[in-house]
């Protein structure tokens, strides 16, 4: 946990500054310090976690073997599906997934009606779910909205996320899908955008975020890192920070890239931290 941010100050000796390249030391002129962007960190870091648990269902839906079978392998987990459940089970040893992250443990779900038609239902639950042994724990409801502006819209809702002893998260988000929502027996031409609130608390700084979509993130499955652009404003709520707000920019024109920038103020000017994320 916590890898973009130490790949930041370990790995990069500056950061642009209204223009300027001005190194790292300089930037605690303004107040801002290596634990001022956790706010920042953590939206990525909870929201990753968040989104993989959900796509990892949506694209077992999505599998030919699947629906044909009854059950298949996806990326080292057996998947099972009846007519109102689908599991995707790592087993109770880590399995190392194309990721590179280490998987063990258990996500179910109830399904009620057809996920793909309006009012169909998911609701997921974790069962000694972990990810690099970090254990993740929650519930989270996948509800079909129906479409707006022909565009299927599917809701994503928890109030008990909890990624071990650092991150909770509180979601109502939406997916509106642009396309491939009714492809069912691929995953190509999967497009879709991530807007909502969001709130959570960093455990380990004691510090509590909420956050608001000013662009929404866009999701493309065929690029390694899936999330292609966005920006999204992350606020404190409480605890100790000399930001208050953190603006997380995920750059369209880096194309399918696992760089963010982290901007923030700095004495009225704005300031840019490069970051990097593993991918949702």
């Amino acid at each position: 946990m916590k890898k973009t941010k130490n790949f930041l100050y370990k790995s990069l000796a500056v950061v642009a500054l209204a223009g300027t390249m001005v190194s790292c030391e300089d930037i605690n002129l303004c107040g801002i310090t290596e634990d001022d962007l956790d706010m920042g960190d953590a939206f990525i870091e909870t929201t990753s976690y968040f989104m993989n648990v959900v796509s990892r269902v949506d694209e077992a839906m999505r599998n030919e073997d699947l629906q044909n079978n009854g059950s298949t392998t996806i990326d080292g987990a057996t998947v099972t599906l009846a007519n109102d459940s689908i599991t995707v089970d790592f087993g109770t040893s880590n399995v190392i997934c194309q990721d590179g992250k280490s998987r063990r443990g258990k996500i179910s779900g109830s399904i009620t009606g057809d996920y793909f038609t309006q009012a169909g239902s998911i609701n997921l639950n974790l069962t000694g779910y972990h990810v690099d042994d970090v254990p993740v724990v929650g519930n989270i409801a996948v509800t079909n909205t129906g479409q707006t502006a022909n565009n299927w819209v599917i809701s994503l809702v928890s109030s008990n996320f909890t990624i071990g002893t650092e991150y909770n998260y509180n979601a109502n988000l939406s997916m509106e899908w642009e396309s491939g929502f009714t492809t069912t027996d691929s995953i190509e031409d999967d497009v879709f955008e991530l807007y909502g609130m969001a709130h959570g608390n960093d455990l380990a700084d004691t510090i509590s975020f909420s956050t608001s979509f000013t662009e929404n993130m866009r999701f493309e499955r065929t690029c390694q890192y899936v999330v292609t652009e966005g920006i999204v404003d992350v606020s404190l709520t409480s605890g100790t920070s000399e930001v208050a707000n953190v603006t997380v920019d995920f750059k369209d024109e880096d194309g399918c890239n696992n760089v963010v920038f982290l901007n923030a103020n700095c004495d009225g000017t704005e300031v840019s931290f490069p970051h990097t994320f593993d991918g949702f």
